[in-house]
This record gives structure tokens, sequence and C-alpha cells, in this order.
């Protein structure tokens, strides 16, 4: 224990509280850092002895610890005072007990101690409870993620962080006063591999509200720059960066794949550069390209002065294997999407939009399970869209705002499905059809209808073609939906048990929760 009383010298006090909480070559860094700062310092000389024994300690504890005790006979000079009073060598003393776990010099400190009083300057006690926190903010965070882990588990789940608006949360909040309305994302899980899909507004207390931490996430996604799919990636990349150090402890290594648009990319990588975000300790930094069928990866130069090296590689129809161990395989494939127009003022609809936009498929193997997922990002209907989420057994569909002529199939959107679109793209899947079409991203600052354009869908859809989409579950989606991608089952937002007997609950109010609640809790 640490007699603050007996250490002359806050620097050496310092010293000890950082030693005592672990011994690494980290520690060894920071106290290197702290002895070039110190605006009074122990003494030059005095400072690169202790930080000596301390790396020699982590070379060779044996070889050290004999040093340690001849130094302790004989210290160090520190000169900080007329009169010695053995205040370095008690140090000493405490430091060889922290690091050896001995008192063999235990008799030789409490001579010292009951010789010598030291005036030492200090803060009042009540003050100095408050800053001698034992444990940081991150290490709060990183013993709850782990604490979560063990009690709660999110594998081979899809669960919707995504609330009624994506795309404009800050300005119905702030026209309605209310915090009411959210935006998000959407968190995929195989196997224990935890992928995140457009983590925009509201993305990471979303997450967290329902028992989700950066823990749980092993890639990001962000199909395109808009803010209401990228807002939170800076937040999930400080999360992670907190936690690195504290990983090394348990011996957990956690980094983050990110897949990226052309322009979101070239963001990161700007920041990563300039030292702002996204360190390569914690992250690997892919751009997906479409168009050209390739993905970029900007390897890490490994000398300042070293010219970064880009390497690119192709990918077919066959798609990037983002993931794949003994158990699983992850499979993501792109396709373009037309979404972000052109201002350049083209009006040919060959080029009237950007090229770097794009919707994602999931191919999730496991032993002779197959699951197929498809994500529409955002995008007008094209029969590309339509051609590649054929044979999916779960779609999420961006819909945005619906208007009269798009309700009624005359005139489609043409930034976004809206309901026209989402129409076309379940007919396109009339040979396969999905057993799930999640409607996701409405956009409705009137009035709340995604019940009423759900089953109004529905209806339409049954209305064409009865035996083919019987068995086809249109669900206009909402903040903590889940559903297990292996068994193909909605939990019940009452009881939580996974089941495909549910029935989906109109909103009681204005952006009030949609709900799945199972037979056996509604009745």
């Amino acid at each position: 224990m640490i007699i603050r009383e007996t250490v002359l010298m806050p620097s050496l006090q310092y010293v000890l509280k950082r030693v005592k909480g672990s011994m690494t070559t980290d520690t060894l860094d920071e106290l290197r850092k702290f002895s070039g700062y110190q605006e009074q310092p122990v003494g030059r000389e005095v400072m690169e002895g202790i930080l000596e024994l301390l790396s020699l300690y982590l070379a060779d504890s044996h070889i050290a610890r004999e040093k340690f005790k001849e130094v302790i006979e004989r210290p160090f000079v520190c000169s900080q005072c007329v009169e010695c009073s053995q205040c370095l060598q008690y140090f000493l003393i405490e430091l060889y007990q922290i690091l050896f776990e001995s008192n063999e010099f235990e008799n030789m400190k409490d001579s010292i101690r009951s010789n010598n009083h030291y005036v030492m300057e200090r803060l009042p006690d009540d003050l100095y409870r408050h800053l001698n926190a034992k444990v940081a903010a991150p290490e709060y965070y990183w013993e709850h993620c782990k604490s979560l882990r063990k009690v709660k588990s999110f594998d081979n789940q899809l669960v919707v962080l995504k609330g009624l608006s994506s795309s404009t949360p800050a300005v119905l909040n702030g026209a309605f006063n209310t915090r009411s309305f959210h935006g998000g994302g959407i968190y995929l899980n195989w196997n224990g591999y935890g992928i995140v899909i457009d983590p925009g507004y509201h993305f990471v207390e979303n997450m967290h509200r329902v028992g989700l931490t950066v823990l749980d996430i092993d890639a990001v996604i962000v199909t395109h720059e808009h803010i209401d799919h990228t807002n939170d990636i800076r937040i999930l990349d400080d999360l992670s960066y907190s936690l690195s150090r504290y990983g090394k402890k348990d011996r957990i290594n956690h980094r983050i794949s990110w897949y990226l648009d052309r322009v979101t990319y070239g963001l990161v990588k700007t920041l990563q550069r300039d030292g702002s975000g996204f360190s390569i300790k914690t992250n690997n930094i892919f751009e997906i390209c479409p168009g050209q069928q390739i993905i970029r990866h900007e390897d890490a130069p490994r000398e300042k002065e070293d010219v970064t090296q880009i390497s690119q590689e192709e990918y077919s129809k066959e798609g990037i294997i983002i993931h794949q161990d003994e158990e699983c395989k992850i499979i993501l494939k792109t396709v373009r999407t037309s979404h972000e127009k052109r201002m350049d003022g083209t009006e040919s609809l060959d080029n009237m939009y950007l090229d770097h936009t794009f919707a994602t498929i999931f191919e999730f193997e496991r032993c002779m399970e197959r699951r197929k997922l498809f994500y529409s990002s955002d995008t007008m209907y094209l029969d590309e869209i339509g051609e590649a989420a054929r044979g999916s057994d779960v779609v999420i569909a961006n819909i945005s705002s619906v208007y009269e002529e798009d309700l009624l199939r005359i005139k489609p959107k043409d930034t976004h499905l809206g309901y026209m679109g989402c129409y076309k793209l379940l007919r396109a899947m009339e040979v396969h059809p999905p057993a799930y079409f999640l409607i996701s991203e409405f956009w409705n600052a009137k009035t709340d209808i995604r019940f009423d354009i759900a089953r109004f869908l529905g209806e339409e859809m049954k209305e064409y073609n009865q035996e083919v989409y019987k068995n086809t579950r249109i669900i206009p989606t909402d903040i903590g939906m889940q559903l297990d991608l292996r068994c193909l089952e909605v939990q019940c937002s009452t009881c939580m048990r996974h089941t495909k007997d549910f029935i989906i609950m109109r909103p009681r109010g204005e952006a009030d929760t949609v709900r799945c609640v199972c037979q056996q809790c509604f009745y």
C-alpha cells in the first residue's frame, strides 16, 4: 500500500500508481512521456535511472531484482533537498514490493518512516479522492461490454436499429420539440460475426439501448456518404479506439473492417492520414467500387517516409468473402444504385446519377445452411436491383416518403424506391419470393403511415398472386425488431421469444413503436 505521507514528491507517487495498475511496455511509454513534460521533475538523472530499472524489469525480471537490491542499498542522489530524508530509498522499496511482491525490505522501510516526517505538496483529501479514480471511463465501458456478452447473445440475428425518420430526425425533433424521431442503421450477425450497415443518426444510442456494444461489431458497410447513413461512424471508431488499450489486457485484439463507398472512403482516409481518427491499429479500410467491380485497400506504410501502397482486387459476381472460419462464411456482393443526381445538369438517364453508391447482397453459409439477405439502400427502382434481390430470404427495402401518384403506381420516385419501387421489387422476386420483406427508412413528417403502407402493399401482392405471396410477411420496421436469420423467426416484443406466428401491431400514436406480438401474448 502506498503511504502518501511518506512520499515526498508527487512525481514519484505517480510512478507508483501507474506501476501498481499494471507494468507493461505501454506503462513504460506513458512514464517516459510523463517525465518529459513535468514542470518540476524529480531530477533528470533520477528519472532516467528509474525508467532504466523498469525497462530492465520488462526484459529480465531476475536480473532486475538483483539490480533493484543494489540500488536500494545505495540509492540515486536526487539533490532535491538540503538534507536527505531518504524518501527516494523509501520509494524504491515500495516499487520493489509492487514489482516482486516481496516484503524483505519492510524493516528498512519502517525505520525510514519512523525517523522522518515529510512535508509534501498535496491536495485536500476530498479533492484527491475524486481525482484518484481507480477506473477510467473507457475501462468502465470495456467491463460493461464484456459483461453484456456473457448474458446477451445476438448470434445469427438481424436487429433493426433504424426508427421512423432516417433522413431528418434532427429537423423533426427540433420542429416538434421531441426526441421521438430516430435514424440509425441495421445490425446483422452470423455465427458471432457482427456487421453494421449505414450507421446514421442515433445508431450508437439505439445500439446500446438494445444491449449491443462496439465489441459486437466486426465490420461496417457504408453504401453512400449521406449523413443519415454515416453520422455515427466517427463515434463507433472513437469507441473502438478507446477500448483498444483495455482489450490487450484480456488478449482481445478487436479490429473493425470498413467497406465504404468512394466518397466516404476518401473522408475516412483523410482523417486517418491527419491522425484525426480511424487508426490503422484498430481498423482495416476498404473502398468498394461497384461499377468497376473492384475493392481497394490502402496498406499502412511501415515507415513514415514510405509511400503508401494501394492494392486493388477485382471481384466478380462471386462477391467478396468478408469473413470465413471453419464453421461459416459470409460473402458480400454489391450492385450499383441510382440515388445521387449529378449537379452538372446532366439529363441523360445513362449518366444522370453518380456511380459510387450501391446496394448490398449478403450470402451467409454455415455447414448445410444458406441464407441470402438483400439491402436496397437508397435508390430508385432498377431492373438490376430486382435481379440482384432474387432468391433472397430477407429483403430490407428503403422506401422513403410516398405520395398519391406513387401509391397508385403511376409515377415512380427518382431517388428512392417509394411504394412503386417496393411493388416492383416484390414482383421481380416472383419465382422465389422472400420470407420477409422489411420496409425501412420511412419519411413522413405529416403523419405515421408505416402500418397502412405495409398492409396495403401486402394486400396488393396477394391480389396479384395469392399463391406466390401468401407466405411473404411484409413488415414496417422499427428500432429493436429482431429476426433470427437461421430459423427465420421474429422476436415477440412482449415475451421476447422467437416465432413465425405473430401479429404486427399498429402504433398507438404519432412516431410510436411498431411491435411484433406472438399469438399467445396477443390473446
